[in-house]
């Protein structure tokens, strides 16, 4: 199968059975990039925020996995300074048979579990070692800051 015949396939399925608290588009109607908006699971650190995160496919999809990239500013140990994103489903699990809908299920996983394994920010996963109450802290912080950003910013 083709990357373009999977990202229809992919597109599809999410059109027809869309996952709660996520909005997807394609930025210039191209089903190479995907905008993937999150909502903040309920319960977790990162409630209230909205999560804008990019996905690029190229043509080796899904034989690779795509390059994902949190674009709103994130205190979490699976998340790096530059947004670049780490989670089993994109690195160890990841298979041709895993498809957006996994990838995005994935994430928000990670988001209602940060945990250290697999950390791509080391400052943020040893704070969470270290400090448990400063992590959340911080991480309650930055979605406080991004929350009054888009208020701000009428988005």
């Amino acid at each position: 199968m083709t990357a373009i015949k999977r990202l229809e396939t992919d597109k599809r399925s999410l059109t027809l059975r869309p996952i709660d608290g996520v909005n997807i588009s394609w930025p210039n109607n191209n089903i190479r990039e995907w905008l993937v908006q999150i909502e903040g699971p309920a319960g977790s650190l990162y409630e209230n925020d909205i999560f804008d995160i990019y996905f690029t496919f190229k043509d080796d999809y899904p034989k690779h996995a795509p390059k994902v990239q949190m674009k709103t500013p994130i205190v979490h140990p699976n998340v790096d300074i530059n947004g670049a994103v780490c989670v089993d489903v994109l690195r160890v699990q990841y298979n041709n048979t895993v498809d957006v809908r996994k990838i995005i299920e994935g994430i928000i996983n990670a988001l209602e579990h940060p945990n250290e394994k697999g950390r791509l920010n080391a400052q943020v996963g040893d704070l969470m070692l270290r400090d448990m109450a400063a992590f959340e802290a911080k991480a309650r912080k930055q979605v406080a800051t991004n929350i009054m950003n888009r208020a701000k910013t009428g988005q």
